[in-house]
This record gives structure tokens, sequence and C-alpha cells, in this order.
């Protein structure tokens, strides 16, 4: 007759480890997914505050130089606004305000805000 021994065999073990380390590694990935989301969140949500805000300044009276200016007090964020006259509308302006910035891997991101104003 055959004795079976009670406990668990190196097979057993081995397959067990193997499935919680793929678990542990998923849990990882997840993780760094999402600080890279909510990175990327809060640097949209900046570029769009600093965006408005220098359209905000144009619409009250401001330079574009100086609305630019007042708005980049961080230096992650490059603000171009571009100023040009609105086709056939006399006195009417297109303004163009443009916030890019680089994400964690490096790639550029931009968000850009448009109005027209009269000038």
């Amino acid at each position: 007759m055959w004795n079976k021994l009670n406990g668990f065999g190196l097979i057993e073990v081995m397959v067990a480890f193997l499935i919680t380390s793929v678990g542990i590694v998923g849990i990882f990935q997840v993780r760094q997914l999402i600080i890279f989301q909510d990175d990327e969140i809060s640097h949209r949500t900046h570029a769009l505050a600093i965006a408005r805000t220098c359209l905000e300044d144009i619409h009250a009276g401001r330079p574009a130089e100086e609305a630019e200016a007042a708005n980049v007090a961080d230096e992650r964020y490059q603000v171009v606004i571009v100023e040009q006259p609105a086709d056939q509308m006399d006195g009417l302006w297109l303004v163009l305000v443009t916030v890019s910035w680089d994400d964690l891997r490096g790639k550029t991101h931009q968000i850009s805000l448009s109005s027209r104003i009269v000038h």
C-alpha cells in the first residue's frame, strides 16, 4: 500500500509563488499607471487654469506679452499667445493661448484655448 504524506510538494509551492508573483507585478503596474494618469490630470488642470487666466487678462485689456509673463510662474509650462485679426471683421481679433508641458515620460502635451476679442 502507498502512504500519502501530509503537506505541500515543491511543485505546488512553486505554482503558488508564481501566481503570487504575477499578482504583485500586476498591482505595481496598475499603481504606476495611476501615478501617470494622476500627474497628467494635474498638469491638464493647471494648464487650463493658466490658459483661462491669460485669456481673461487679455479680455481685461492687458497686452498679450504681459499676460503671458504674469501667468507662467511654473517653469514646467510654456505659454504661447497668438493674436491675429479675425476674417472680415473690423476691430475683432482672434486670440489663441497654447500651454504646453512635458509629462513624467518626457512626452509633450498641450492645451489650447481661443477667443475673439475687440481691440
